[in-house]
């Protein structure tokens, strides 16, 4: 976390949207806060993966659980931001290295 706030905090203009992969937290631990930011992320039912968002508070979003798809292996979000003119949707998916390309990319085709 430290490195990240090392990243973000001399940016003249900080990133809008932060995507994380391996971001599993433990239901009992305090997610690290980044100042500016919300964060919101989709646990991994295994000991690692998960993925994650840190937002900015300025930003006006959905978190579209809608556009989900589950898939053995995988974790994502999907985040529709909400300007001025108009949405966007942005996906983060992590796939686990131990589960099969092809049989991902099957899926995940199906699926969009």
């Amino acid at each position: 976390m430290d490195k990240l706030e090392e990243i973000v905090t001399p940016c003249s203009k900080p990133p809008d949207i932060i995507a994380l992969s391996e971001a599993r937290h433990k239901e009992t631990s305090i997610i690290a806060t980044l100042p500016g930011y919300n964060f919101i992320n989709e646990n991994s039912q295994t000991q690692a993966g998960g993925v994650g968002a840190y937002i900015k508070n300025n930003l006006k979003y959905l978190q579209r659980r809608d556009l989900q798809f589950k898939i053995h292996g995988c974790e994502n979000i999907w985040l529709e931001i909400l300007g001025k003119r108009q949405k966007i949707i942005i996906g983060i998916v992590y796939r686990h290295p131990q589960y099969n390309i092809d049989d991902f990319l099957n899926h995940f085709l199906k699926q969009s």
